[in-house]
């Protein structure tokens, strides 16, 4: 039985309007990206869902609320959905980043997933949490459909890991949804 995931990146945010790198900041939403949560709720009332779980950031676990409010579905919070953890780097747009880590983002475009930028986690750390945190759904919840509300880097790399995509910085939009099947 394949286990389906609706992977849903949180409502906008003012960093995310600023271009500001987010990670474990904890931004609450703007009032467009609760507008905006509220729509995609009404659009996943066809869908079936079975299970919601959240990232336990703030901008996550206000998207989940609302869209979990609107299905009549309790919301989980999990800390394998937050966004990876950017240290000293986390508010600083990338252009600031470039600037004050070269190496981090020229080892980021080279696919070198060991690095740590400042005291925040390498690709390979969230990798390995979002990893076990899958394998726990497979098993604990076959055949269901769940939706995760998390962030732009965690769907980045699912799409990494189950459509074999190139895990690249491009931009994944608020409110936008991707579908795997574990």
């Amino acid at each position: 039985m394949k286990t389906k995931i609706f992977a849903v990146r949180h409502g906008e945010t003012d960093w995310n309007i600023k271009k500001r790198v987010q990670g474990h900041a904890d931004r609450p939403l703007t009032k467009k990206g609760e507008d905006d949560a509220k729509k995609l709720a009404r659009d996943f009332k066809e869908k079936s869902i079975d299970l919601i779980f959240s990232s336990q950031l703030k901008r996550s676990r206000k998207t989940a609320e609302i869209i979990g409010k609107v299905l009549g579905k309790e919301v989980r919070s999990t800390g394998a959905l937050n966004e990876r953890d950017f240290g000293s780097l986390t508010g600083k747009t990338w252009e600031e980043i470039g600037k004050i880590d070269p190496k981090f983002s020229d080892l980021d475009r080279k696919q070198q997933f060991n690095y740590r930028p400042f005291g925040g986690e390498s690709a390979e750390d969230v990798k390995k949490r979002v990893d076990e945190f899958l394998e726990f759904l497979k098993k604990k919840y076959p055949g269901k459909n769940i939706l995760l509300i998390t962030h732009g880097g965690i769907i980045r790399l699912l799409k990494h890991l189950h459509r074999g995509e190139v895990l690249a910085p491009y931009e994944i939009d608020n409110i936008s949804v991707y579908i795997f099947d574990l």
